[in-house]
């Protein structure tokens, strides 16, 4: 079997990871539909993305200067700049895993991401899955402003519970008819 290519990125001044030839963007885009294409046919991921494909060595990351990024550099950078992100890579990484293609969600302060099934041929995400950590209340408004957007974007809203050891369970909800 044929190595797989690793992707080359860069982590640009602004903090955004962008993917610039495009053999590396199709690749990315054909196994799996990571990265959302920007104006200017670049690739653009987000920084779960980032962590994860760099883990399972299909991509690495240059800095402004040249210099490879590490695992441990990109999640120190990536933890300073929000304070959830371990919990949002744990549950990006558990939906990946599961065989899911996994997009941002709406709202980066939450811990929340559109995903649809690998073999769905659609072009769409299906469902809304938003994190919660085990242990930290959420208010019913909460819960309910959360159910009430994702119905509203015509996706099915799923809760992920994160206990402390990362392990992730799910739940979904649906109105009553």
């Amino acid at each position: 079997m044929a190595e797989e290519k690793i992707v080359k990125a860069y982590i640009l001044g602004n903090g955004k990871i962008r993917v610039f030839d495009p053999h590396d963007i199709t690749l990315l885009q054909e196994k799996g539909e990571y990265g959302t294409l920007m104006e200017d046919k670049s690739l653009e991921l987000f920084p779960e993305e980032t962590l994860y494909l760099v883990e399972k060595n299909r991509l690495k990351v240059l800095d402004e200067k040249g210099s490879e990024l590490s695992y441990s550099d990109l999640l120190k950078r990536f933890s300073s700049n929000d304070d959830k992100f371990w919990l949002k890579y744990i549950l990006y990484y558990d939906l990946r895993k599961r065989g899911f293609i996994v997009k941002e969600g709406f709202k980066e302060e939450n811990i929340e991401y559109r995903v649809k099934k690998v073999t769905e041929n659609i072009k769409l995400t299906k469902y809304m899955v938003i994190g919660v950590q085990e242990g930290v209340r959420i208010a019913f408004m909460e819960l309910e402003d959360i159910v009430k957007r994702a119905l509203r974007a015509k996706k099915v809203p799923i809760i992920a519970v994160i206990d402390k050891e990362g392990n992730v369970s799910y739940y979904s909800i649906s109105p009553l008819d």
